[in-house]
């Protein structure tokens, strides 16, 4: 499995940071910053879950604190820079958000514009944004590498169900199209495999 661990990191960054479209620089540093969230999280203890708000100033805990959060200010950098990036292609017409939103990021920054514009009070803000993304962000890191290297090793010791799903994707679309949404009724074992 571990072969296939490049894979997945790229699987996962896709599944993490799609609302926020990336360039090749962008998902360097997306990598760089999820090593060192990965290196924390390994050296993380049992121990550091009970560091709580009443003793966080003890001088050991404190430490042990401010390394665990530290990989997270450049990640929140990171986060702040896309999300600026973003508002300036919405201000300078590069990128029109449809309807309610193509992602999360566009619906979020929809409904902070509605709520300004009205002046009801709301937690709709960037800070909220950015938050929002963060935890999005370290939540997704190791559930979606999880469930994808069990997706995997699930299709390579069960070959009869990637060929069923791979004969019933090309009687769809010939291999000619990519597969889309409006698909979804006419592939019953993909979904069941996904599922």
């Amino acid at each position: 499995m571990f072969c296939c661990r490049k894979t997945l990191n790229r699987l996962e960054k896709n599944a993490d940071m799609r609302s926020l479209r990336s360039t090749e620089k962008d998902e360097e540093k997306f990598f760089a910053l999820k090593k060192k969230m990965d290196e924390t999280l390994e050296k993380s203890m049992l121990f550091d879950m009970l560091i709580d708000e009443w003793n966080v100033n003890w001088p050991f805990l404190k430490q042990r604190r401010d390394y665990q959060l530290k990989p997270l200010e450049p990640i929140k950098e990171f986060i702040q820079s896309q999300i600026e990036r973003r508002k300036r292609e919405i201000a300078n017409g590069t990128h029109v958000p449809q309807g309610e939103g193509d992602d999360f990021v566009d619906a979020f920054l929809i409904q902070m514009k509605k709520d300004r514009e009205s002046g009801a009070p709301t937690s709709f803000d960037d800070e909220t944004l950015l938050t929002s993304l963060l935890d999005l962000w370290s939540a997704g890191q190791e559930t979606t590498a999880t469930t994808l290297e069990w997706a995997f090793s699930y299709l390579l010791l069960n070959p009869q169900v990637t060929a069923r799903v791979e004969e019933e994707l090309l009687s769809l679309t010939k291999g000619r199209r990519p597969l889309s949404i409006a698909d979804r009724p006419n592939t019953p074992f993909f979904n069941a495999t996904l599922t």
